[in-house]
């Protein structure tokens, strides 16, 4: 699948975000651009009150409307809104704003029935990548410091039902190393190799997992063929997994500031997509994240 295909036609997109702080002017010119490009409305939650903002951004009109305001007195209530919210189905999509990852992460965490029955979460990055011919697909660059095996055949999975949300009818998917064959002085590779077996032994219909990979050899396959690598994947790749936290948050910064990589991203394993973007993330960049959020609706 394209990268344009993943934020395409966003007028048409419908939804109710829960955005957990939005007191300050950039997280507002966001809060603007959803409602002036998509359907969707937006719940704001808050313990100060934002009323001066939507007065300078010239979003009256839409107050009780698409945009509703809910300030609590302290934090502990203002989650408890956002609780009840989410849990009644009346909010739809959790987004970070003015606030801490570690304080959103938290609140959906000490929630048992706010996660899936893996109850495990996962970050998701889709990149535009010049000169690759697809969009590609990364999990985890941001949560899970050292996934095992185990962890990591349940992003696996939670990447495929993800894919499959987003109209993919194949996903090919490489497990990062830095090396190819499962070599015993570098875990990542003997990992990698017992992921695939997994899968070769409870195979998926129409999801394909192969590895170990280095990146070279996943995303290219002039070098796969050079290396000898057989594989349907090698070359072809929709999403990697990658080995750890490090080697997915270098990888990601790599392609942004340095490859000219464009990224969204959201976390799955909720009953519910996360927004999760960064303070450093431009408008359109947190709009796209958006975007993607509503189309797993």
């Amino acid at each position: 699948m394209l990268y344009s295909e993943l934020v395409d036609a966003p007028e048409k997109l419908k939804g109710h975000i829960a955005l957990v702080k939005a007191n300050d002017s950039h997280m507002m010119e966001v809060v603007q651009t959803i409602l002036t490009k998509t359907q969707a409305e937006i719940s704001i939650y808050d313990t100060e009150n934002v009323s001066a903002l939507v007065q300078q951004y010239q979003l009256e009109d839409e107050v009780d409307r698409r945009l509703h305001i809910y300030q609590a007195e302290n934090e502990d209530d203002m989650y408890a809104m956002c609780e009840a919210h989410l849990e009644a189905g009346q909010t739809q999509i959790l987004m970070k704003g003015h606030i801490m990852t570690a304080d959103i992460l938290k609140f959906v965490l000490r929630r048992k029935h706010f996660m899936r029955d893996e109850r495990f979460l996962n970050h998701v990055a889709c990149f535009d990548i010049p000169g690759y011919k697809k969009a590609l697909l990364m999990t985890d660059p941001a949560l899970n410091v050292s996934p095992s095996v185990e962890d990591r055949i349940k992003m696996v999975k939670q990447l495929y039902a993800f894919a499959q949300q987003l109209g993919y009818t194949e996903l090919k998917v490489g497990l990062l190393s830095s090396i190819e064959k499962a070599t015993k002085s570098v875990p990542s590779s003997v990992e990698a190799a017992e992921i695939k077996d997994y899968f070769t032994e409870h195979p998926v219909s129409q999801l394909k997992v192969d590895g170990p990979f280095a990146f070279d050899n996943a995303m290219n396959v002039d070098n796969a063929r050079r290396k000898g690598i057989q594989s349907e994947v090698a070359g072809d790749v929709d999403a990697l997994i990658v080995p750890q936290l490090d080697v997915g948050n270098v990888l990601y910064k790599s392609l942004t500031q340095f490859g000219g990589a464009e990224t969204i991203g959201t976390v799955v394993g909720a009953k519910f997509p996360i927004v999760l973007t960064s303070r450093t993330d431009d408008i359109q960049s947190k709009f796209n994240s958006v975007v993607l959020a509503l189309k797993l609706l």
